[in-house]
């Protein structure tokens, strides 16, 4: 017991910290997103598409990368946060408004990006039906 004495004001600090790692950790596990096994792609004829569309992929693969280090690195000092005010506030109930309100944001964007890609493919699915039409 000789050795954590002189820790022991940097307790509640410590203990932020340690949950905001293992936050950012099990978030990483969790959610991050699995590599795709197959990707459809149009069979495009010149090279000069096929280089447009590999270029397109590649930016495609980085931004998905990235996203796989920042959410949890994000995650991790949200968790960080958390854990200061509440060490701040001496009060459970801000970092449970606090997160509430992280979380109704983050959901409501994540709600609204799905919404929206299934109308552009809504829109692109009847743009080619009536291009398919005018074409015979």
């Amino acid at each position: 017991t000789g050795v954590l004495p002189p820790f022991v004001p940097f307790a509640q600090a410590f203990a932020a910290v340690l949950t905001a790692v293992l936050t950012g950790s099990l978030y990483y596990v969790a959610a991050s997103p699995k590599d795709p096994t197959y990707v459809v792609a149009p069979v495009l004829q010149s090279r000069s598409h096929r280089q447009d569309l590999k270029k397109l992929f590649e930016a495609w693969y980085e931004k998905r990368q990235m996203k796989k280090i920042y959410s949890p690195l994000l995650e991790g000092l949200f968790a960080l946060y958390l854990g200061f005010e509440w060490i701040q506030t001496n009060n459970i109930l801000a970092p449970i408004i606090t997160h509430g309100i992280y979380s109704t944001v983050i959901l409501g964007h994540g709600l609204w990006k799905i919404h929206d890609h299934r109308r552009r493919l809504r829109q692109r699915i009847q743009q080619l039906k009536s291009e398919e039409r005018y074409s015979k």
